[in-house]
């Protein structure tokens, strides 16, 4: 009885050590598999918006450079059919001063630094203004931060368990919440990037938590299980043939098999 349960303690030791290393490394694979997948989608929404933002700035540097239309008409108040995220556009002409301090002070920025610069910036609005000092006009856009993200071509799922917001000064602008607290989870994750333009000095910030419910449970039942039916099988073979014969008897042949030539 002694040589018959030996191998079955052996075996069962054996099944739970091996399950364990295939488990966690199924569980790792996994979660790796996860994170680059996040990785990437949180780049392309990055680069998405970066191409927004510098799309912002190219319409202001465009605008400088229009003159009124000849029956005094304003071209750029039109802007908003083709771009929606722009709410509204102020002009300052030649001459004159902007009736806000905040925008005659960044017109006096913008001139010294020669871009764009932000002149409010209102997270809890989902607002900013910005503004580029030009001749003979300068002009500010109030900008829907909403309305920025081309969410034709967004590549995070609006129900999915990624958190995504616009964070500047200790604000944030949350533009999808994301399923679940990602601080809770048993493995948060996070992706930050400032936006690709100094005139709008967003964080793209992308969160998620993995959980337990993200481990491939499945996969890691069947190999535990796949591991005990082959320990099983050694075991089987073990004690029909390998414990049959007496400890004298199997030395007996093993020394046989170690005097045979060849």
């Amino acid at each position: 009885m002694h040589l018959r349960t030996r191998p079955l303690l052996l075996g069962s030791i054996c099944w739970a050590l091996l399950s364990l290393l295939a488990v966690v490394g199924l569980a790792q694979a996994e979660l790796t598999r996860l994170r680059d997948a996040f990785d990437t989608d949180a780049r392309i929404a990055h680069r998405l918006l970066s191409q927004r933002a510098a799309q912002h700035d190219a319409v202001l540097a465009t605008l400088n450079l229009l003159q009124p239309g000849a029956d005094g008409s304003q071209p750029q108040q039109r802007l908003s059919a083709v771009y929606p995220q722009v709410l509204a556009v102020w002009q300052r002409g030649r001459g004159q001063a902007w009736p806000d301090a905040d925008l005659q002070a960044a017109d006096v920025q913008s001139r010294a630094l020669g871009r764009a610069v932000p002149v409010r910036i209102d997270l809890v609005q989902g607002r900013c203004v910005l503004l580029q000092h030009g001749e003979p006009a300068s002009h500010a856009l109030r900008i829907d931060l909403r309305a920025m993200v081309p969410w034709s071509e967004w590549p995070i799922s609006a129900d999915g368990p990624q958190r995504v917001s616009l964070q500047s000064g200790g604000q944030a602008f949350v533009l999808q919440p994301g399923r679940g607290a990602s601080d809770a989870a048993p493995w948060p994750y996070a992706f930050r990037k400032l936006l690709a333009s100094p005139s709008q000095p967003f964080e793209v910030v992308v969160e998620r938590g993995f959980g337990w419910a993200d481990l491939p449970w499945g996969r890691m039942a069947a190999a535990s299980a796949l591991i005990a039916a082959l320990l099983a099988a050694v075991a089987a073979w073990w004690l029909r043939g390998g414990a049959s014969a007496s400890p004298a008897a199997a030395r007996k042949s093993c020394c046989a098999w170690a005097r045979s030539p060849g």
